[in-house]
């Protein structure tokens, strides 16, 4: 974190003689002559100069600034040790004295403030101050130290070591009062030392009494906005998008302290990783030294942080660092220090009932041209605008829209960083709000400890008529891959058009349960593979499935017969409709839609009875909110193949949810679903399609060995096993 050998030979290169300015007077706080750098000698800035040591190339410019018409600029290039900067003229101070630095930046990189302390005999060392994160806007950064003993002059270095570009102007060096300093309250217990702990009183860009900090080698973000808040409407959040080493944080200035005394720390925090509380302690020399404090879990309500440390003899002043050093966000309010132990830890009186996991979920923060904790993804053929909308939001003012043309193939997003602290196996519940004037879908999108990245869909929004100008919102639940490590939801657009979201959600579901736990087996396409391998199996286990026949297929090679078919029925199997010739119901015209329900229904009715096809099976479990109302006109329920289970309060018939087998999926799979339809009273629907000894045919295809555990595994379970018109007169009798 520190540069101080690097400061020790840029020592080396500094004019040995001390070139003091004269000693401001009362009437004039700042120390530094020619603080907006407007006044130029020979077309370089009056009381700066330039310095840079080590292996890097450095161009410096005096150019436009952050006030008036010049602020000074360092580029660094070539970067292999030692840093640059500008140097204003060093100014004299009186030793013991506490002052306070500030200057306006931005840049590409992170920089560092350092201190240059020069003794009577023009002695010069060095002080680390603090790291200032990058920053493509203006930002101010302040920083208090105090004066060791024997010092008699200072200079402040903002220095680059890096490659990259820092810009700074409108530098400030003012004497701290010795009269405004805060006297010890008389009750310290609950005296907060900490100023501005709430974060309601904003600086110029910061919230007053605050300093943005962080290093190491990762991509970070600090932002200080009206919105989220533990009590009244601001509070300050860091994240990190991606992390080698490191951390962010915010923090206080420093707080002076008794050395032998207990203080205690508390705030309130949201976040979804473990995050450390560091108390770093500085000497009456200004070195610092550092004691961690218990980490604060993951914590996605507002929760409270408390802990109490006891300050080591010569240690004159503390900063706490509520920091973060890994991929996620922090937010935090409410901060205070008080001398002595708190008697309990601050309590939050109105608890949120079920966080939201996703953060910036109103698009409300913003970094730079961008939403914080967004990504923007397309794939495929087609021409994706992404845009930041700033003025039409769902709630708030800001939301996010893809503009899609020329689209061929794949899609585009926005998505939520992704959560790592779902728990495998636990179901939650994703909710957005959106308009569009396209085809659009909602794709669940996991990495496993691999790094392997998986998907699986959810429910298809079903659009509205009202859609395009209209808010619309979108539901589904989904349970968390027993082996995923982080998690994300794609809301996707596939066709030219708009999409518009807002408002997203991902929260804890219990789901409402049914009397009992119900499975229903289905099989796909009528393949010949079932009837030789898969009917023994159920004829095994006393089992029946819902078997989903094309009824032009019948008959055909690789198909069952009618005989067959037939001989499934008699044996309590049921017989449902899969269309005349599977289809992509949405890619149809209205004649052409109806053709494929209808006479699939009427011939399947004429070869096996009314009994047969009262549901459906959509292929590829393709439908829109078209298919659906057509659906409607022929058959009581619909199967999709969007992932879930079926509960009370989830229940639709036009859209039941199942779990689908494909040559990934083992018994033990099999066997977890089970566990969760029978804990929670859920319907579980399976979908089979081939079945082969090998389980070798296509991607939707099991092994007889697997399928012969599997059916093993539900018997032994208990649950009921039921037709799909079986299990729906079951449910309807409870809704």
């Amino acid at each position: 974190m520190k540069k101080i050998l690097y400061l020790v030979l840029c020592a080396l290169l500094l004019a040995p003689m001390l070139l003091f300015v004269s000693q401001a007077k009362a009437d004039t706080p700042n120390l530094i002559a020619n603080p907006s750098v407007e006044i130029a000698t020979n077309g370089q800035p009056a009381n700066f100069s330039t310095n840079k040591w080590g292996s890097n190339t450095a161009a410096f410019t005096y150019g436009v600034g952050h006030t008036g018409s010049h602020g000074l600029s360092v580029a660094v290039s070539n970067y292999v040790s030692g840093d640059a900067k500008w140097v204003a003229n060093t100014v004299a101070v009186t030793a013991g004295q506490s002052y306070t630095y500030s200057d306006f930046n931005t840049s590409t990189t992170d920089s560092e403030l350092d201190v240059e302390y020069i003794d009577a005999t023009g002695t010069a060392s060095y002080v680390y101050l603090q790291t200032v994160a990058a920053s493509s806007t203006w930002q101010q950064t302040t920083s208090t130290f105090t004066v060791p003993a024997g010092v008699v002059g200072v200079s402040i270095l903002h220095i680059i070591y890096s490659n990259g570009t820092l810009q700074t102007d409108d530098y400030s060096l003012t004497a701290v009062s010795q009269t405004t300093t805060p006297t010890p309250p008389t009750d310290p217990a609950s005296a907060n030392l900490i100023t501005n702990g709430s974060f309601e009183t904003a600086g110029t860009t910061d919230p007053s009494g605050w300093n943005r900090g962080g290093y190491g080698t990762n991509t970070r973000t600090l932002t200080y906005a009206s919105g989220t808040a533990h009590t009244g409407t601001r509070s300050a959040t860091v994240s990190l998008s991606s992390v080698n080493d490191g951390d962010v944080k915010w923090y206080a200035n420093p707080v002076a302290v008794t050395a032998g005394s207990t203080y205690t720390y508390q705030d309130y925090y949201m976040s979804a990783v473990a995050t450390p509380v560091v108390v770093a302690m500085t000497d009456a020399g200004g070195v610092d030294s550092y004691v961690t404090l218990t980490t604060a879990p993951a914590a996605t309500t507002w929760t409270a942080y408390s802990a109490s440390f006891t300050v080591p003899t010569g240690i004159k002043a503390i900063t706490i660092y509520h920091l973060l050093n890994q991929v996620g966000s922090l937010t935090i309010d409410d901060v205070s220090l008080v001398a002595g132990i708190a008697s309990t830890p601050p309590t939050d009186p109105t608890p949120p009932t079920n966080a939201n996991y996703v953060a910036n979920p109103s698009f409300e923060t913003a970094n730079g041209a961008k939403p914080t904790s967004w990504t923007q993804d397309s794939w495929g053929t087609n021409t994706a605008t992404f845009g930041y909308v700033t003025n039409d939001g769902h709630t708030g003012t800001n939301s996010a829209k893809i503009t899609m043309s020329n689209y061929k193939s794949g899609d585009a997003k926005w998505y939520f960083t992704p959560l790592t602290t779902l728990t495998p196996d636990a179901q939650y519940t994703y909710s957005t709000w959106y308009k569009t004037t396209a085809k659009i879908a909602a794709i669940a999108m996991y990495t496993d400890a691999t790094g392997t990245a998986n998907y699986f869909p959810l429910s298809t929004p079903l659009v509205g008529s009202a859609a395009a100008t209209t808010w619309q919102q979108y539901s589904a639940t989904f349970q968390v891959p027993s082996d995923a490590v982080s998690m994300s939801i794609l809301f996707v657009i596939e066709s030219n058009g708009t999409l518009q979201t807002d408002d997203a959600s991902v929260t804890s579901y219990t789901p409402t349960g049914f009397s009992e736990p119900l499975i229903s087996l289905t099989f796909d396409d009528g393949w010949t593979s079932i009837y030789d391998n898969a009917f023994p199996l159920l004829q095994k286990y006393g089992l029946v499935s819902t078997q989903y026949i094309i009824s032009s297929y019948i008959g055909q090679p690789y198909y069952m017969t009618a005989a067959q078919i037939s001989a499934l029925q008699a044996t309590g199997n049921e017989i449902g409709s899969h269309t005349v010739d599977h289809p992509a119901l949405t890619s149809l015209s209205a004649t052409n839609l109806t053709t494929e329900l209808s006479q699939s229904q009427k011939t399947l009715q004429k070869d096996f009875g009314t009994s047969a096809a009262l549901n459906i099976a959509s292929p590829y479990g393709d439908y829109n909110q078209t298919v659906i109302t057509a659906i409607q006109k022929y058959y009581v329920a619909h199967r999709s193949v969007d992932v879930g289970y079926n509960s009370k309060d989830n229940f639709n018939p036009y859209n039941i949810l199942v779990q689908n087998i494909t040559t990934a999926t083992t018994p033990a799979d099999v066997a977890s679903w089970i566990a969760q339809a029978k804990v929670t009273n859920t319907w579980l629907v399976i979908v089979y399609h081939n079945v082969t000894p090998n389980g070798v045919f296509d991607a939707d295809t099991t092994s007889t060995a697997y399928l012969d555990a599997e059916l093993q595994e539900i018997k032994a379970s208990g649950i009921p096993v039921k037709t799909m018109t079986q299990a729906l007169a079951e449910i309807n009798a409870q809704l």
